[in-house]
């Protein structure tokens, strides 16, 4: 069954086989291309500036036609061996042919008795001038000579010979190079078409049947992993229509079934490899798109969570590249707060490791990395489902000490972020002994600090209510006097 799209005119499995096949040309092409560079000796040292300049380009342009006359040489050479040898096969049949009728006349000789010798004379003068006759006859008078065109050729020599065959063959060199670019555009056009496929084109609406049978083959042949592995060697415009595609097929619902989702559940690979992603910044805004469209739902995400790949995030968070670590703290965020029970399940269950992997964020030199995680960190601690982990958190005195160094912070935005984490503290009825000592130890000071702490924040009237509040509470904090009154 074909469907008739402007573009493709192909069928969905069609298109899925073809996009399968150039992928596989193209990983192999860019394989040869990066195994040559590896191979390739490097330049001489100390080149002259001609060597620099546009003349440069020019050598190479003739570099490449003496090139391309070798190869032509080098196949003519082989052509003209292949004729040499049918010419060989076929001299040896006539050779058969002609011992046969030789034994043929020899025994119609023997029953000649009376005439045994003569025939005999005759037959060999016969064969000794009209074998030759026949050869020249029949073969060009500068292949006559047995010895010169049957003579043994030399074996190859390792490295000439078989670069040159090498060469005529088309692997390596410029050859692999154009055969990468004739399958990045295959694949660019497969992609573009399954595109098509799946979100119709101009007015055009896809076609149900289209798309499931679509859905279907990418789920049958593994496409959709092959294509998030192969995602680097993809061009720019490839990547935008791999997360495209992906996420479109990720939403796809049967009734309440949502048929990929259950396929990626099945290869968690998939999720490592898209997480592993951020290792590389040409494609990690298009997997973390892809990432986070699958955290969207809770199946994923879960898989996501007990990955141990997932304390990755708490690395590439802090990248050094801005548009590495804002799409992963994007990704992180999804995954510490969409799911809220899931979240609060694996908060608990995981807490030493992902608070001390925390802190480090909460220390970072980066001040986008430190500003987000402390926004963060205020939010997960006010959510109701995280009751258990933050009783946990706000009972521990390093995390306060460290809460009242950023309040101290030379960044004003830091300052204030650290405040709404700081006021869980304070707030808590039940705080910790280790807690309450620190507070009552430092208690005129932070009553004083309190009063002058942005003083400036005069339209934001929650934030002078709150810090009024905190510094009541402050002030009115008493060591309790007996067991009793601690607990």
């Amino acid at each position: 069954m074909l469907f008739s799209f402007s573009k493709s005119h192909k069928s969905p499995v069609d298109i899925v086989r073809t996009l399968r096949e150039n992928l596989a040309l193209l990983e192999t092409a860019q394989q040869q291309q990066e195994q040559d560079k590896r191979t390739e000796k490097p330049a001489p040292a100390g080149l002259p500036h001609s060597y620099s300049s546009p003349a440069l380009f020019s050598s190479q342009a003739a570099a490449h036609k003496q090139q391309q006359q070798h190869h032509h040489h080098l196949q003519q050479h082989l052509q003209q061996q292949h004729h040499q040898q049918h010419l060989q096969q076929h001299y040896k049949e006539d050779q058969q042919e002609q011992q046969q009728q030789q034994k043929q006349e020899q025994q119609k000789q023997e029953k000649e008795q009376q005439q045994q010798q003569q025939q005999h004379h005759s037959a060999n003068r016969f064969f000794r001038h009209s074998i030759p006759n026949l050869r020249s006859e029949s073969h060009p008078p500068e292949q006559h000579s047995s010895r010169r065109l049957w003579a043994k050729r030399p074996s190859l020599k390792p490295g000439k010979d078989s670069a040159e065959l090498r060469a005529f063959s088309g692997v390596g060199g410029g050859s692999s190079g154009a055969s990468a670019a004739s399958a990045s555009e295959e694949v660019s056009r497969s992609l573009s078409a399954m595109k098509e496929v799946l979100c119709g084109a101009g007015d055009r609406e896809p076609q149900a049947d289209a798309v499931a049978l679509l859905a279907q083959e990418l789920h049958t042949s593994g496409l959709l992993t092959t294509l998030v592995a192969n995602l680097q060697r993809i061009d720019f415009e490839g990547k935008k229509d791999v997360a495209q595609i992906f996420n479109n097929i990720l939403r796809r619902q049967i009734g309440s079934r949502t048929p990929t989702v259950e396929y990626i559940s099945s290869c968690p690979h998939l999720l490592s490899t898209l997480l592993r992603g951020y290792d590389c910044v040409d494609i990690a805004l298009h997997t973390g798109a892809m990432l986070r469209e699958c955290v969207r739902h809770e199946l994923l995400a879960r898989s996501v969570l007990t990955s141990p790949h997932f304390f990755r995030l708490f690395h590439y968070v802090d990248a050094s590249t801005f548009d590495v670590a804002s799409d992963a703290f994007a990704t992180f965020r999804d995954l510490l707060t969409r799911h809220k029970a899931l979240c609060a399940e694996f908060l608990d269950q995981n807490y030493e490791r992902v608070f001390e992997e925390y802190d480090k964020l909460l220390l970072s030199s980066n001040y986008v990395t430190k500003r987000q995680s402390l926004k963060l960190l205020g939010e997960l601690l006010l959510e109701r489902h995280n009751f258990a982990v933050m009783t946990r958190y706000i009972s521990q005195p390093e995390h306060l000490k460290l809460m009242m160094n950023l309040l101290r912070d030379s960044s004003r935005n830091i300052q204030f972020e650290a405040f709404h984490v700081f006021k869980v503290f304070v707030a808590n009825p039940n705080k910790a002994p280790p807690i309450l000592d620190i507070l009552l130890k430092n208690q005129a000071k932070l009553v004083e600090f309190l009063a002058a702490f942005q003083v400036d924040r005069t339209e934001d009237e929650q934030f002078r209510d709150e810090k009024a509040y905190l510094g009541k509470q402050i002030r009115d904090l008493k060591r309790p006097t007996s067991p009793a009154e601690a607990t």
